[in-house]
């Protein structure tokens, strides 16, 4: 149930934000080009401040250290993995970044949270599975991780429309080394704002890197594993993006049609250059969504090095409407539609689309609710789209009469 500013508000003060509600901020996005991060200068260290941590709990398989140094200028935090080598297990976490208010504390923070089997290792020796920290101005966060394969999952708070006592923040970095080994890696990015954003990997490691509805300034993803791959669908990129994998990657570029608020038609957007390299004897390969506009738009220079590019065209069957011939100017109209279709846009007349939902559905039905011309045929034009944003074009016609 969606809750207003006042029970989010309510859910800071006692101290009980987890994933969920960092994922509700996001939903209002909004696309702004002032970027207020700042490099974190080490000029006077000052104790680390908790907001919140369970009770100690009893030794977890997978250790991840936590170091916390707050300055006046900003939160660095470092998270290494020092589980024993012999320990050839899975790290899986979450970070969430949280949005500040001003009364409560402007700069956000923070919050850690492991799944079964990992567990966080503070500097007093108490292992958590759940840690907050309130930041002291922007934050970079540094993980460095084991070699036997992670997940990781890195939520932010969105960059969306806020109240005044709400105050809009961006990640000063995020930076993630993925260990070395043959195991694999997942690495996902969800409604975040950060003006860095490097990932790295050591050995064969396989690393996958999904981006989600983010705004990123500079971008580097070198992980040259196997099969690694790079995905974004709905984010904004304001600096240049290098993305460099390893033989056989894959990079996915993905549309949404039901988010518009970034780039066009919910596609990704690159406003500087972007740099995709593969390899010679196994390259690269693009899969992109069609028509293009939904995939991703560049503005600076698109540079590819042994890379292919592959359109991946919507398998939908062509979405259907029937004439009503009818003497409402504002009537119902129905049609068909592929039930793998996301979503639906119903444009009439050549005005704004109607957005129907259809996801799963065989048929869909809408009311208009602007009047049709008495005694005319209006053109009809249905786009379905496809979950990679993908979309198929079918025309019909509306017929009303006096």
């Amino acid at each position: 149930m969606r809750r207003n500013w006042t029970q989010r508000l309510f859910s800071l003060l006692q101290g009980h934000t987890n994933q969920a509600s960092a994922l509700r901020v996001a939903r209002h996005i909004r696309i702004s080009h002032d970027r207020h991060g700042a490099c974190v200068s080490h000029l006077e260290v000052l104790e680390p401040r908790a907001l919140l941590s369970t009770a100690p709990i009893a030794p977890a398989t997978n250790i991840i250290a936590v170091n916390v140094v707050n300055t006046n200028n900003g939160t660095a935090i470092t998270l290494n993995d020092v589980t024993p080598r012999s320990v050839k297990a899975y790290d899986t976490f979450t970070v969430t970044d949280l949005p500040g208010v001003s009364f409560l504390n402007p700069n956000g923070g923070i919050v850690l949270d492991a799944a079964p089997g990992t567990a966080f290792r503070l500097p007093n020796g108490t292992q958590v599975v759940h840690y907050s920290i309130d930041a002291t101005g922007p934050i970079s966060v540094s993980m460095n991780l084991n070699p036997f394969g992670n997940t990781v999952n890195v939520i932010g708070p969105g960059f969306g429309i806020e109240p005044a006592f709400v105050t809009p923040k961006t990640l000063a970095s995020l930076n993630v080394n993925f260990g070395g080994g043959t195991n694999n890696n997942g690495l996902s990015l969800t409604g975040l704002d950060a003006n860095l954003v490097n990932v790295t990997n050591g050995g064969t490691s396989t690393v996958g890197v999904t981006v989600n509805q983010c705004f990123i300034g500079t971008l580097n993803d070198t992980t040259t594993g196997v099969n690694s791959s790079f995905a974004t669908t709905s984010s904004n990129y304001t600096g240049p993006a290098t993305i460099t994998l390893g033989a056989g990657g894959v990079v996915g570029m993905y549309g949404s049609p039901d988010e518009v608020f970034v780039g066009q038609n919910g596609a990704s957007h690159f406003e500087n250059n972007l740099t995709i390299n593969g390899q010679p004897r196994n390259k690269t390969t693009i899969y992109e969504a069609t028509p293009l506009a939904t995939s991703f738009v560049i503005d600076g220079k698109l540079t590819l090095n042994n890379v292919n590019v592959t359109t991946l065209k919507a398998n939908l069957a062509l979405p259907t409407v029937t004439d009503p011939n009818t003497s409402s100017l504002t009537p119902t109209i129905n049609g068909t539609c592929d039930p793998g279709t996301v979503q639906l846009e119903v444009n009439v007349g050549g005005g704004i689309p109607y957005v129907v939902p259809t996801k799963g559905l065989r048929t869909w039905s809408l009311s208009l609710t602007l009047p049709l011309p008495a005694n005319k045929v209006t053109v009809v034009t249905l786009t379905a789209f496809d979950k990679n944003g993908s979309s198929v074009s079918n025309t019909g016609t509306v017929t009303t009469r006096s």
